[in-house]
């Protein structure tokens, strides 16, 4: 298998992997305690993150094959922007985790800043693993074209 190939399903796997793990983890520590309302919060928070995290890697294939700098730009602001949604929805996850379990206010402050960059940490891996294996197929993509144009 070339590296390209296996850069992209890794990142498209830890993003399906972070998903679900946050869907199933927050099921079994926050769901079964909330009230009706905040359980509709909670399901579309969790539809939001999905859309988002399925979002990512198409966003960052089309970054990387874009010609023109303007697109490449429109798809920068683009995937950082869905880079922030997915922060945001990580760190809220963290904070109903906290927030059910009423942990000590000391405790509470030193966890505020682990979640903060476990939340960065997990809305930015799967496009760190696709960026570099969408940058070497591009490569070989132009270097396949650059062949034929040599040989034409």
């Amino acid at each position: 298998m070339k590296i390209d190939n296996f850069l992209i399903k890794l990142g498209w796997c830890t993003e399906l992997i972070l998903t679900a793990s946050l869907i199933l983890l927050s099921y079994y520590f926050i769901f079964k305690n909330l009230d009706n309302a905040d359980k509709i919060l909670t399901v579309a928070m969790y539809i939001i993150i999905l859309l988002v995290n399925s979002c990512k890697i198409p966003i960052a294939t089309a970054l990387m094959f874009a010609q023109k700098f303007l697109y490449k730009l429109l798809f920068l602001f683009t995937l950082m922007l869905l880079t922030l949604v997915s922060f945001e929805t990580y760190f809220q996850a963290f904070e109903l985790y906290v927030v059910n379990y009423n942990f000590i206010d000391e405790y509470n402050q030193n966890n505020n800043l682990i979640f903060f960059f476990l939340s960065f940490v997990f809305s930015i891996v799967g496009s760190i693993f696709a960026l570099p294996g969408l940058y070497l197929r591009k490569k070989d993509e132009d270097k396949k074209i650059f062949q034929y144009y040599k040989e034409f």
